[in-house]
């Protein structure tokens, strides 16, 4: 179990670094890219947050799986994927690639919800889950 949190933990933080980054580089992404692409731009902390949650799913995902509860993992995935269609439908044709990337921040974050509430790796794991320490896991701790 702390191997999956050790994990996400390491993901996330280098996830947000390359997010800030990416971020930061924006002015001169702008002054690179056509007017068509450059436009988006605005969009990065919007989609960062939906990958984010794509990020902080897969520790409850793999915990899932080796609880050898794949029918939970399906059903969450298709609930989360039908969600971001649905949104698509009724959100693009008002807001344009904003509606977009709402919908598909929106699918991301219900599938991490459910499969953290699934996979019963929120027990426990408070904010400071999310603060690496330098002490690897011992081997014991491992177990899911």
């Amino acid at each position: 179990m702390k191997v999956l949190l050790t994990g996400m933990t390491y993901s996330a933080w280098a996830f947000g670094a390359g997010t800030l980054l990416l971020w930061l580089a924006a002015p001169l992404l702008a002054r690179v890219l056509s007017g068509t692409y450059a436009t988006g731009l605005g969009l990065i902390p919007l989609l960062a947050a939906g990958y984010l949650a794509l990020v902080l799913s897969r520790a409850p995902h793999n915990a899932l799986f080796l609880q050898d509860r794949t029918k939970t993992i399906v059903v969450v995935d298709i609930v989360a994927t039908a969600s971001a269609v649905i949104l698509d439908v009724g959100l693009i044709p008002n807001l344009g690639i904003t509606g977009a990337a709402l919908a598909s921040a929106a699918g991301f974050a219900l599938g991490a919800t459910g499969k953290f509430a699934t996979s019963g790796l929120w027990r426990g794991l408070g904010w400071r889950a999310l603060i690496p320490t330098s002490e690897p896991p011992r081997a014991d701790d491992d177990a899911v």
